[in-house]
C-alpha cells in the first residue's frame, strides 16, 4: 500500500485535482482561508500530523502539486494553485489519519475538499 490503508481513497483524491475548474479553486480559497476555522484547522492538522509518517507525506504532496500544476499552470495562477494544494493536503492528511485522529478533527480537515468537490 503506498499510503497507507487510505491509498485508494488518496489516488482518486489526487486524480480529482486534474477535474477542479476555476470556481470550484475560488471557492476552495474561500473555505481553507476562513478565518474563523483557522484555529482548529490548525489543531486539527497538528494532530493529524503527529501521527503521519514523513515518508507517506512526502511524495503524495508531491503529486499533489504536479496535479495541479497540470490544470493551472504558471505564476499567473499561483493564488488558485495555493488554495487547490491546501484543500488537497488537508483532505490527504485527513485519510492519511483517518483512523488515527477522531471524527472532528477528520471533518475540519477534509470537510471543505468533500463540500466544493464532492457535491458540486
Amino acid at each position: 500500500m503506498k499510503y497507507g490503508p487510505q491509498t485508494a481513497e488518496i489516488e482518486a483524491l489526487i486524480q480529482k485535482i486534474e477535474g477542479v475548474t476555476e470556481k470550484q479553486a475560488e471557492e476552495l480559497g474561500f473555505v481553507v482561508w476562513n478565518q474563523s476555522r483557522w484555529g482548529a484547522r490548525n489543531a486539527a492538522w497538528d494532530v493529524a500530523w503527529r501521527v503521519v509518517r514523513e515518508d507517506c507525506w512526502n511524495p503524495v504532496r508531491k503529486n499533489i502539486w504536479e496535479s495541479v500544476q497540470k490544470v493551472f499552470p504558471g505564476v499567473a495562477q499561483a493564488d488558485i494553485q495555493v488554495d487547490i494544494q491546501e484543500a488537497a493536503s488537508d483532505a490527504v492528511l485527513a485519510l492519511l489519519a483517518k483512523d488515527l485522529i477522531n471524527s472532528k478533527q477528520f471533518d475540519i480537515l477534509y470537510g471543505p475538499w468533500k463540500n466544493v468537490m464532492e457535491e458540486s
